[in-house]
C-alpha cells in the first residue's frame, strides 16, 4: 500500500501529460494531490485503487483543455474514500469533449467520494459536437456505482447551450453499462 503526497513520487509522468499509475497499487492520499500538468491514467490491464482519505485530486484547469480530464480509466479502477468524515474529491477537470472529472473506457467501481466542479465542453465553429459526461463519460467499459457522490458538474456545446449528461453519460452505442448499488430516492 503506497500513501501518496506527490503523485510525481510514485507514478511516472510521460510526454503525453499523463501520470500512468502503477499495476497492483492501492493510492492512499495523505494531502491534496494537485494535477495540473496532465491527468491520472490507468492503462489496459491494470489494477489500481484510490483512496481518497479526505483529500482531493485538482487538476486546476480553468479553460478547456484536450484531456483536461482528471483520470482516464483503460483498465480497472476503485476509487474509495475512508477520510473519516472529510470527504474526498476529483475536481478541476475541463476537457475539450467528453469526461470532465472521468474519462472511462475500462472498469470503474465508484465506492465514495465527490465528483464535483469538473466540465465537458466542445466547441467548433463548423463541427457541432456536444460535451458528454461532466462528472464520468463512460465511453465503454462498465461504471459501478456504490457509494459517493456526483454533483456540480457541466457538459455543454459552446458557452450557452447545454451538453448531455453534466453528472454522467453513457455512450449508447456502445456495450458500455451501469450498475447501481444500494440507490434510495
Amino acid at each position: 500500500v503506497s500513501e501518496v503526497t506527490d503523485f510525481g513520487a510514485l507514478i511516472t509522468q510521460t510526454n503525453n501529460n499523463h501520470y500512468t499509475l502503477t499495476n497492483g497499487t492501492t493510492y492512499i492520499l495523505n494531502n491534496e494531490v494537485n494535477t495540473n500538468r496532465g491527468y491520472l491514467y490507468i492503462e489496459s490491464g491494470s489494477n489500481v485503487v484510490i483512496d481518497l482519505n479526505g483529500y482531493s485530486i485538482n487538476r486546476n484547469l480553468n479553460t478547456r483543455t484536450t484531456n483536461g480530464f482528471v483520470i482516464l480509466n483503460e483498465g480497472t479502477l476503485t476509487i474509495r474514500n475512508t477520510g473519516g468524515g472529510a470527504e474526498g474529491k476529483i475536481t478541476g477537470g475541463y476537457n475539450f469533449g467528453s469526461g470532465g472529472g472521468i474519462y472511462n473506457k475500462g472498469n470503474l467501481t465508484i465506492e465514495g467520494g465527490t465528483i464535483i466542479g469538473n466540465k465537458a465542453e466542445f466547441y467548433n465553429s463548423t463541427v457541432h459536437q456536444i460535451g458528454h459526461g461532466g462528472g464520468i463519460m463512460v465511453e465503454s467499459g462498465s461504471l459501478h456505482l456504490k457509494g459517493g457522490i456526483i454533483t456540480g458538474n457541466k457538459s455543454s456545446l459552446g458557452y450557452t447551450l447545454g451538453g448531455q449528461g453534466g453528472g454522467i453519460y453513457i455512450n449508447s452505442s456502445s456495450s458500455a453499462t451501469l450498475t447501481i448499488e444500494g440507490a434510495s430516492q
